[in-house]
């Protein structure tokens, strides 16, 4: 049976770049801190994050293939979409 992972993909696409590399550099190196063995929950955990700062069309090559590696690794992922169009209204 697969594990579920919600996902808000685009949910901080609206940041700039260096916003999202620091936001990121700080999610992965503090899991990787927290567990070293980067087991299944501190995965699921970073490619959460990691989905959140994606822009759901601009990005939508590189979202697919994540998707697709963490259901290789057993995960069913639900994709919940924050349309970028949206973010400014």
């Amino acid at each position: 049976m697969k594990k579920l992972v919600k996902v808000e993909t685009g949910k901080k696409a609206q940041q700039s770049d260096a916003m999202k590399l620091g936001w990121l550099t700080g999610i992965i190196g503090g899991a990787i801190k927290w567990d070293d063995t980067l087991s299944p929950r501190t995965r699921q955990f970073i490619f959460t994050e990691l989905m959140a700062v994606l822009d759901p069309i601009k990005d939508r090559e590189y979202i697919d293939g994540l998707v697709k590696g963490m259901s290789e690794q057993g995960f069913e992922v639900k994709e919940e979409t924050t349309e970028p169009n949206l973010l400014h209204e």
